[in-house]
């Protein structure tokens, strides 16, 4: 009967089986879910008016054999592949401490992240890079820059796993035992006892997106320098130090570092002309005409040219033929030149205005005014945050002279919390922040 058997399957591996013990050889990236159900303040008409905001999220890396974090970045609204290219980004620079405006928080006396220990931090050869199967994580920008750019070995793990991923799960569990529901917030489902209290439903409570991102990456850094008894004793921090002193740690050559840019991209696009409107050729890319003077005269119509852009920034082309030598710098519109922008903000204004929500002659100024009139909105008003911090102060990048086209949603009535003085906002203090750790 033994022999009528059908054979048993081996199990599927789904964590490591051996943990590595050198710094960068495995790291994992996730993203995560931070309530901010609070307010921000803007200014219009010289009244501070407090508007609702809704749900960011933190993407952070973490490496396995030190228990590091690597890199943190706070995303206002969902996250997209240039986001998560923003993280590697980060992981190429040196880390730079942020400037403290709540009082009450104070970096600790060393190193925040490991990229401020010095350029042997921001040139390693990574091993593995661990995702789980998220949209943004399979994106092809993303793969082909780990494989291609990194050197590194594109690990999606098995779907709806997360255990294979515990160390970046563990520090999201002990971020938000601190910074995830503080008492503005909603709770974790609509019945859960620690939600947001009913006075809050009319009167939302300050919460400054500026000191939650200190207190998130105060308490990243305070990870980092807490000795683990995993690690002997050790900090995370002084782990790295020492293997990067003592062990042998591959690193990628320094011209690489310099060369490579996560947010620098390519594509080969076909060279347009038009006899009838007697203008200049162009190339489409992005939903606009790019073009220059004296650029692409001398490319003949339907030949191909390369073109690299920056994903944050799309004002401005560099174009290329296909041998390699450089053309040129090519233009968008000039109502296009005005801030700079990337695809997703340009996405959102093209799609307002196909439908004729918004005016194209002046799109940044119209899309501004866009959101001022669905500013009850939580999105809408966090919209207004993550443009701002794109393109600038928004106050001074107001188009009165152009309003939507369709407004829907009626601007806000004046209330007694639309007229606010200045001098009533109190500065905000880490007494406002009532902790929640279990004792």
């Amino acid at each position: 009967m033994d022999q009528l058997a059908h054979p048993k399957e081996a199990k599927r591996t789904m964590t490591p089986r051996n943990i590595p013990d050198v710094i960068f050889q495995d790291i994992e990236i996730d993203e995560h879910t931070v309530d901010c159900h609070g307010s921000i303040v803007i200014i219009i008409n010289d009244k501070w008016e407090p508007l609702r905001v809704s749900r960011i999220t933190l993407i952070s890396a973490r490496d396995v054999a030190s228990a590091a974090i690597l890199a943190v970045v706070l995303v206002l609204g969902t996250p997209s592949k240039d986001d998560l290219l923003a993280l590697f980004a980060a992981l190429t620079r040196a880390w730079q401490n942020l400037t403290l405006t709540a009082p009450g928080l104070t970096y600790p006396p060393r190193e925040a992240m490991p990229t401020a220990l010095g350029r042997s931090f921001i040139r390693p050869a990574y091993g593995v890079i661990r995702f789980d199967n998220a949209m943004i994580h399979r994106a092809i920008a993303v793969r082909d820059y780990v494989c291609d750019q990194l050197g590194a070995t594109f690990n999606l793990g098995f779907p709806k796993y997360p255990l294979a991923r515990v160390l970046i799960e563990g520090a999201f569990k002990n971020l938000n035992l601190t910074i995830h529901r503080i008492p503005s917030t909603t709770g974790s489902s609509p019945v859960d006892p620690l939600k947001e209290p009913e006075q809050h439903a009319k009167k939302a409570p300050l919460i400054s997106i500026k000191v939650l991102e200190e207190a998130i990456h105060l308490h990243m850094a305070h990870l980092n320098q807490k000795p683990l008894g995993n690690l002997g004793g050790v900090a995370p921090i002084d782990l790295m130090r020492h293997q990067m002193a003592n062990h042998w740690i591959p690193l990628r050559p320094t011209c690489a570092v310099e060369n490579i840019n996560p947010m620098k991209d390519s594509r080969v696009v076909p060279v347009h002309f038009s006899r009838k409107e007697r203008r200049r050729p162009w190339v489409n890319f992005a939903y606009l005409s790019y073009e220059a003077a004296g650029v692409l005269s001398a490319v003949k119509q339907g030949v191909k040219i390369r073109i690299e852009f920056d994903r944050s920034d799309l004002r401005l082309l560099e174009a290329f033929n296909l041998k390699g030598e450089h053309l040129g710098t090519l233009r968008a519109p000039r109502n296009w030149q005005r801030f700079p922008h990337g695809l997703s903000t340009r996405k959102k204004i093209m799609n307002l205005i196909k439908i004729k929500a918004i005016q194209s002659d002046d799109p940044f100024g119209s899309y501004f005014d866009y959101l001022l009139c669905r500013r009850t909105l939580p999105t809408s008003a966090l919209e207004l945050v993550r443009v701002s911090r794109e393109f600038g102060d928004y106050p001074q990048m107001l188009s009165p002279n152009n309003r939507p086209i369709e407004a829907p949603l009626s601007p806000i009535k004046k209330t007694e919390s639309a007229s606010i003085k200045p001098d009533a906002i109190p500065d905000w203090s880490p007494n406002m922040v009532v902790k929640r750790r279990p004792e």
